[in-house]
């Protein structure tokens, strides 16, 4: 009988032991299964809210980033192939980018942390009454994005900043602009743009320009806008609204004759070009780089008159201008020749017959076109070609990668007080 009790006993015990695992297990699998959601939670911001989630993005980016490294890499070698281009040469070619890059990069870290500077942007569109031009749109940026540009006028800038402040004729280099700036212009070339392009002529070595202004309406007026430029004696504002409608002969080359026969004579050297084409010299960064080049240009071909730059393109859909205000920064694919033949003078006005866009008349001298080391256009059509669209196969396909001017757009961004408060950053029509 004692045996039998004992039996049932360890029968009973056995049956709690395994109940208790059991239960034990199923506590220890809720558990584990609540711990993984909880993992894959992630804060409003994107932010991981658990160290296992951490280990787990860290190690999920990091294969992502192989991958796209890995194919970027395979593209690019694909590319130089069809091409013909080395990847020794290649690699030569892109150490200067990189390396500009890397400047680039190191300039926009904090001091305090030695992190990247972050660039929230809130957009906001207010209207207020133009007269009868209607409504006028401003567009502005929030206050987060513009800390590092505001108020910056170091000593570094000043020497280029104030360029043909209180500077009278004669003139070593001077520019003629025939210009409209409107709405609907599908390049969005506003009035910052035209300040931009004329701060720029100021760093470039340019010590003066004549501004002919062809608007259409009213509101379209520049007179405003160039006003701070005339008073500072770095501008001549010239109205060319009566030769509206727009031709090329009677408008444009007939903006280039008047600049010759009135002012012709207070300037050496002088360029006819657009706000979208910007002199440039690989070789040489430096402010003040085309006096320098006019300066040895003359020396070796005394007999020029006329000086090509050849039109190199640059080509593709720009970076959001909220980002990068600078339009020489927002697109940065260009052709990796000439892109036609349609060059832009530099010229002698006293030793032109007559004007016209792109070969002016001599009278004495000879034209020449600069070797593109020395000096090019960078000519900034954007998405033109592509109907103003995504990139296509076709525009990657002529054109390839070109940081060259980021240090100079890195020199003027430390003067952003020079373009007025908040002049980078809010898209102007007048």
């Amino acid at each position: 009988m004692f045996s039998n009790i004992n039996k049932r006993l360890r029968s009973i015990f056995k049956l709690k032991v395994t109940l208790t695992v059991f239960v034990i297990l199923s506590i220890t699998l809720a558990f584990a299964n609540f711990f993984i959601l909880i993992s894959l939670r992630t804060t409003a911001h994107g932010q991981p809210e658990s160290l296992l989630q951490s280990v787990f993005l860290i190690h999920f980016h990091k294969n992502v980033s192989v991958f796209a490294r890995e194919d970027h890499n395979k593209r690019d070698d694909d590319l130089h192939k069809s091409r013909g281009i080395k990847k020794a040469d290649a690699v030569n070619r892109s150490d200067g980018r990189e390396r500009i890059r890397d400047e680039l990069r190191a300039s926009e870290r904090t001091p305090e942390t030695g992190h990247f500077k972050t660039h929230s942007k809130v957009k906001q569109i207010t209207s207020h009454k133009a007269g009868k031009a209607g409504i006028m749109f401003k567009d502005k940026i929030s206050e987060k994005i513009r800390p590092s540009t505001r108020g910056l006028l170091s000593s570094n800038c000043t020497a280029w900043c104030r360029r043909g402040n209180g500077l009278k004729p004669p003139y070593l280099l001077t520019a003629v602009l025939l210009v409209r700036i409107y709405r609907h212009d599908l390049a969005k070339l506003s009035s910052r743009e035209m300040i931009q392009w004329l701060q720029y002529l100021r760093y470039a070595g340019f010590q003066h320009v004549y501004v002919y202004d062809a608007y259409v309406k009213p509101s379209e007026s520049q007179r405003d806008v160039i006003k701070p430029f005339v008073q500072s004696g770095f501008a001549t504002y010239i109205d060319w609204s009566i030769h509206n409608p727009y031709t090329i002969q009677g408008t444009q080359v007939a903006a280039y004759q008047d600049c010759i026969d009135k002012f012709g004579r207070d300037s050496k050297w002088q360029a006819a070009i657009d706000i979208d084409e910007y002199p440039f010299s690989p070789r040489d960064l430096d402010e003040n780089f085309m006096s320098r080049f006019l300066d040895e240009y003359s020396r070796n071909n005394p007999d020029v008159s006329e000086i090509s730059m050849k039109n190199y393109l640059f080509l593709g859909k720009p970076i959001d201008d909220a980002i990068e205000p600078f339009l020489v920064a927002r697109i940065r694919r260009r052709t990796d020749k000439p892109a036609n033949p349609l060059v832009k003078p530099i010229y002698k006005p006293a030793a032109i017959a007559w004007a016209q866009v792109h070969h002016n008349g001599m009278k004495t001298g000879s034209s020449m076109d600069s070797p593109q080391h020395m000096l090019r256009m960078n000519h900034y059509w954007g998405a033109r070609l592509q109907n103003w669209g995504d990139d296509t196969p076709k525009i990657l396909d002529m054109t390839e990668p070109d940081y060259t001017i980021e240090p100079i757009v890195k020199r003027m961004k430390q003067c952003a007080s020079c373009f007025g408060q908040d002049g980078l950053y809010v898209t102007r029509w007048a």
